[in-house]
């Protein structure tokens, strides 16, 4: 039996007069009114819950006529008997255009409105049993963050490039124009997938790019900035109304409960809960990322929210596939400099390094019974001819304390060298270069030094690259 217009309700007993019904519920699928007589109480009470947009004269017990209307549209779908047998006229009425068609769009609009949804649980919060206890807190600082997380897309050429999330940090009443802040992917014409150490990823600053608003409707943006190293980018976008904007937390702590917030291909909310965990990059990833536990990875994130319980955002996600994110002390300085300079630099240090205190602690225990140490930074990787290699700094050294701050990880690293920066304006000057003092063990002579290494001040992606066998000597 055709299923064109969905369950049908069974029946609960034959019915009465059954060609008499079938010939009134025909006549009105071909727009005519149809009245049916002689049925008893529940065949009405079925009829009109299967076409309540029907108006039906019946007749109550005391002969009196009721009327029985319903606002809606008359295009429902038609009653139809539920026997063994039906009537194939019938059918073939409703299969009849337009009115097939019609009756589809209307069932399509009707699905497209946020309160006729089948409301199926998606996001974690619904889902994970075991985030009950932070449901109404939990759903409290998404929604409070979902208000000026914005949706972005981005193309060369006509081709689609990119689609990513970022979120409003400024909006200025005069010219009615926000910014936003996001992931430099979003113009990223090339990426090398490998190492960013080297440099060979190409950007696109004429790439086109579209922010989807709240509201369903899209504009264009405009480039600000983008800063290679961090990968990072600002634009504008006009918008008539002001725009909300986040709170920030820049004191992230290791084992902390987050989630993290992107716009998906359809720009709807993405919810996905995480710990910030204790890890260090990889040799091939900048030493700014932290880390957050999520599983549920998709590239939509990059450029989105990380949040605590509080809705206060605690970093930027970076790549969503490894759970890297950038925290709010780095961004918060960023944003500082570009809008004191116009641009975002940073000392270049030739170096790599992970952080001691992120190791398995049985290997803590072995550097500590090893050199008496247990906290510092790691010399990872050093780069050719680099001042540092000059210095006599090798990989395996350990380095302590940069311009007398004693450093744990490489977050605390990447901060003092934005500090550094505060006060130094490029914008006349091509080439700037300020000495740090830094204290290195030498882990072949076992010795502490403490050395002046002169660094390049740039807003250029370091580059750290080695021989091509990766040896350097003792």
């Amino acid at each position: 039996m055709p299923t064109a217009w969905g369950t049908r309700r069974k029946r609960r007993s034959k019915r009465k007069k059954r060609t008499s019904a079938i010939n009134d519920a025909a006549a009105a699928v071909r727009g005519s009114t149809a009245v049916r007589h002689g049925e008893d109480d529940e065949d009405q009470g079925e009829a009109k819950k299967r076409n309540p947009g029907t108006t039906e004269q019946l007749q109550d017990g005391d002969g009196e006529d009721v009327v029985s209307s319903a606002p809606s549209s008359l295009l429902c779908e038609p009653y139809i008997p539920d026997d063994e047998e039906y009537n194939l006229e019938l059918y073939e009425a409703f299969e009849l255009e337009p009115l097939k068609i019609k009756f589809e769009e209307k069932i399509g609009r009707q699905m497209q409105m946020p309160t006729l949804q089948n409301f199926m649980p998606i996001s974690c919060l619904a889902m994970d049993p075991q985030l009950a206890p932070i449901r109404e807190r939990g759903t409290n600082a998404v929604l409070s963050a979902a208000k000026f997380l914005l949706g972005l897309s981005s193309s060369i050429g006509g081709k689609p490039l990119l689609r990513c999330s970022g979120f409003w940090i400024d909006w200025d009443d005069e010219s009615k124009t926000g910014t936003i802040f996001t992931t430099a992917h979003l113009i990223r014409s090339n990426n090398s997938e490998f190492d960013v150490w080297l440099g060979q990823d190409e950007y696109d600053p004429n790439a086109k790019v579209m922010v989807h608003l709240l509201d369903d409707t899209i504009v264009e943006a405009h480039l600000l900035y983008y800063q290679v190293h961090y990968d990072i980018a600002l634009f504008s976008a006009r918008v008539d109304s002001p725009v909300q904007f986040p709170s920030f937390n820049d004191r992230v702590q290791y084992a902390q409960e987050v989630f993290v917030l992107g716009r998906d291909e359809i720009f709807d909310l993405r919810i996905t809960h995480g710990r910030v965990e204790y890890l260090n990059p990889d040799v091939f990833q900048r030493y700014h990322f932290m880390f957050s536990s999520k599983t549920d990875a998709n590239q939509y994130d990059d450029g989105g929210l990380v949040i605590d319980l509080d809705g206060k955002v605690v970093g930027m996600v970076n790549i969503s596939s490894l759970g890297s994110f950038i925290p709010c002390s780095i961004l918060l300085k960023c944003l500082d400099l570009w809008r004191k300079y116009g641009h975002i630099t940073r000392p270049h240090l030739g170096f790599k390094f992970l952080a001691i205190k992120f190791l398995d602690p049985l290997y803590i225990e072995k550097i500590w019974r090893k050199y008496n140490i247990d906290d510092g930074l790691i010399v990872n990787e050093v780069a050719d001819g680099s001042n540092g290699e000059m210095l006599g700094i090798r990989r395996g050294d350990i380095i302590s304390c940069f311009n007398g701050e004693q450093i744990s990880t490489t977050v605390e690293l990447e901060n003092l060298l934005l500090d550094i920066c505060k006060d130094f304006d490029r914008t006349n000057q091509p080439s700037v270069e300020v000495d740090v003092v830094i204290k290195v063990f030498n882990t072949r002579k076992s010795r502490w030094r403490e050395l002046h290494l002169t660094t390049n001040i740039s807003e250029h992606g370091e580059v750290v690259a080695r021989d091509s066998l990766g040896i350097k000597s003792s």
